[in-house]
């Protein structure tokens, strides 16, 4: 069974050798997470050449090389050859690389499908055996759960500091007031829009820490 993660890569250096629309999609996500990017391959998509471009990339646009990998972190196959992506593979192992492959060899890992809403990201994977079907299940919690779950969490980012600051030395009280915060009926009101509820029921908890 695969232990889920979530991996910290901003300024990490990760590569992805292949450089069409599937590549592209890899790009974009390691972009967004802050990896410092290094794309091997020919015939770049539009995207991908515009990235490099405007230096948000490094490209190599040839085949691939072994030294292509020196230095990184984290590494895509996303070529339509399959001796390419294998010999990535090989190269990967041998180096102790957190691998995947995209076209559904055997790797270190998968990509799950992705909600994002502010600092709550919901990722859902089917072990590799349907991507399609994570997508659904991402699309189907996307329409369903409410927006204000990612204002609660910045409100809520903002409260664990100041509870902090105000009871520095008394880790189990901080926690109990903290746990007066969160309960499913926090969540309920979310879900129903009652923001500023929810924002009342903060603002009292926090009150108890100057008690």
């Amino acid at each position: 069974m695969p232990y889920p993660v979530v991996l910290n890569i901003s300024g990490r250096l990760c590569a992805v050798v292949g450089a069409g629309k599937v590549a592209e999609r890899k790009v974009e996500g390691l972009l967004q997470a802050g990896a410092v990017v290094r794309v091997i391959g020919t015939h770049p998509t539009l995207r991908i050449q515009a990235w490099a471009d405007d230096q948000n990339i490094e490209l190599v646009d040839r085949g691939f090389f072994e030294t292509d990998l020196d230095d990184c972190w984290l590494v895509f196959a996303a070529t339509n050859n399959a001796d390419v992506n294998e010999k990535v593979a090989a190269v990967t192992r041998g180096r102790n690389i957190l691998f995947c492959h995209s076209a559904g060899g055997e790797g270190d890992f998968t990509v799950p499908a992705v909600l994002n809403n502010g600092d709550l990201q919901v990722a859902v994977s089917t072990r590799g055996t349907s991507p399609t079907y994570a997508r659904l299940v991402r699309d189907y919690l996307d329409e369903h759960l409410s927006t204000g779950h990612g204002e609660v969490l910045t409100i809520l980012k903002q409260a664990r500091a100041q509870l902090k600051e105000a009871v520095p030395n008394d880790s189990i009280r901080r926690q109990n007031i903290w746990r007066s915060m969160l309960s499913q009926d926090i969540f309920e009101a979310v879900q129903a829009g009652s923001l500023d509820e929810v924002k009342q029921r903060i603002f009292e908890c926090l009150s108890l820490s100057q008690d």
